[in-house]
C-alpha cells in the first residue's frame, strides 16, 4: 500500500516508468484486445489474408464506437479501485472493476478528479456516461471474460490437493499471461514463430558445420567458447530461502532467460556487427544468435516485472509463484530453454576439433 495520491503516482513511475492513467489504459485495452480476438500485431492473421492487412470496416467501427470506449471505461474502474486502496493498478484483483462498472461503488465511478481522455477515442467522460447504458455491459464483460478464461488456462495451478484457495487474479498477472499467449483462442502463443525462426536458424547453422558447408571461424569461435559456460550454468538467481536449498524455482529459471539475454547481447557487442556475428541471413551463427537475442527479448518486459514482484514477495515461494507465473509464462520459459539448449549444442560443437571422436 502507498500512502498519499502523490506517492502513489510516483510509485507507478518508480515501478513501470509511466504514470497510473496512461499504464491502467494500456492494460485494459490488452484485455479488450484479447477478449474480442483483435490485434494489429498477429501476424498469423495477416498470414490467413493472403499477407495483406484486411480491417472489415464493421468490425472496425464496431471498435471505435464500442470496444475502445468500454475498454476506457474498464480502465477507470481499475484506476478507481487502485487509488482508493492506494496500490499499483497491476495489482488490482480482477473482480474488483465489477464493484465501480454497476456495482456497490458505481455512484462514485465519475468523481472527480476524472483522469485525462485518451487522445483517438471517439467520446468523452460527459458522453460516455450519456451512452453508459450501452458501454457497462461490454466493460464488465471484458473484466469477466477473463476471470473464466484464466480458471480454464490456470486449472492445474488453481486446484490443489489441500485445498487451499486460489489467490485472486490480479490485472498484471493477467496482462503477463496474455504476453506469452495468443492473439486469439485455438491459435499458437504469439512468440511460437519468433521462436521457431531462431530453432530453425540454429538447425542450420549445424547442419551446415556438419555438412562442410560452412566452417566458423576465429570470431564466431571465441563467441561460442564464451557463451558455452553461461548456457551451461544452472539458474541460481534470486536465492531461495534456506529450506529450498538445492531446488530450482520458476523465477530462477525466468531471470536465467534474460541474464543470457545480456550475454548473447555483450558477446555480439564485443565482436561487432560485421563479420561472422553479423546478423544477416547468410551468416548463419551471425543470424541464428541475432535470432535467439530476439526471442529471448520478446519475455523480458515479464522477467523484469516479476523480478519487482519477487522483491516484495510476502508468501513462500510455492504460493508465490502460483500466482504470478500463470501456464502461459512457464509454457513460454520452458520452450526458451529449449532453444538454448539448442544454442549449446551448437556452440559446444563449434569449438570441437572434426578429427576428435564425440
Amino acid at each position: 500500500m502507498v500512502a498519499g495520491v502523490e506517492a502513489w503516482e510516483a510509485a507507478h513511475e518508480r515501478e513501470y516508468g509511466e504514470g497510473s492513467w496512461p499504464r491502467v489504459r494500456r492494460l485494459a485495452w490488452a484485455l479488450t484486445k484479447r477478449h474480442i480476438g483483435y490485434d494489429p500485431g498477429d501476424l498469423e492473421r495477416i498470414e490467413e489474408d493472403g499477407g495483406v492487412i484486411v480491417d472489415d470496416p464493421a468490425g472496425r467501427e464496431e471498435r471505435r464506437t464500442k470496444w475502445m470506449p468500454a475498454s476506457v471505461l474498464l480502465a477507470l474502474a481499475l484506476w478507481r479501485a487502485a487509488r482508493t486502496d492506494q496500490i499499483l493498478v497491476d495489482e488490482v484483483a480482477l473482480d474488483r472493476p465489477l464493484w465501480w462498472l454497476g456495482g456497490a461503488r458505481h455512484q462514485d465511478l465519475y468523481t472527480e478528479p476524472l483522469p485525462e481522455w485518451p487522445t483517438g477515442v471517439p467520446g468523452g467522460w460527459d458522453r460516455v456516461q450519456r451512452r453508459e447504458a450501452q458501454l457497462l455491459e461490454p466493460a464488465r464483460w471484458i473484466a469477466a471474460w477473463h476471470l473464466l478464461q484464466d480458471e480454464t488456462e490456470n486449472h492445474e495451478l488453481l486446484d490443489t490437493p489441500d485445498g487451499t484457495p486460489p489467490p485472486p487474479l490480479l490485472l498484471g498477472d493477467r496482462c503477463r499471461a496474455l504476453a506469452s499467449g495468443p492473439y486469439r483462442d485455438g491459435h499458437r502463443p504469439r512468440w511460437a514463430g519468433t521462436v521457431e525462426y531462431a530453432v530453425n536458424g540454429l538447425a542450420w547453422a549445424a547442419s551446415e558445420m556438419r555438412a562442410g558447408l560452412w566452417s566458423p571461424g576465429p570470431a564466431a569461435r571465441h563467441a561460442a567458447g564464451v557463451l558455452h559456460p553461461s548456457l551451461i550454468a544452472a539458474p541460481d538467481t534470486p536465492e531461495l530461502p534456506g529450506e529450498l536449498h538445492g531446488e530450482t524455482a520458476w523465477i530462477q529459471r525466468a531471470v536465467r532467460l534474460t541474464h543470457l539475454e545480456s550475454v548473447i547481447d555483450a558477446v555480439r557487442a564485443h565482436h561487432g556487427q560485421a563479420g561472422e556475428l553479423d546478423s544477416h541471413p547468410r551468416l548463419p551463427f551471425g543470424s541464428a544468435l541475432t535470432a535467439t537475442a530476439v526471442a529471448l527479448g520478446e519475455i523480458a518486459p515479464t522477467v523484469r516485472e516479476l523480478e519487482t514482484l519477487w522483491a516484495r514477495r510476502e508468501t513462500g515461494v510455492a504460493l508465490w509463484e502460483r500466482a504470478h507465473l500463470p501456464v502461459a509464462v512457464r509454457e513460454h520459459v520452458v520452450a526458451l530453454e529449449q532453444l538454448l539448449r539448442i544454442l549449446r549444442d551448437l556452440c559446444f560443437d563449434m569449438n570441437m576439433d572434426p578429427d576428435e571422436p564425440h
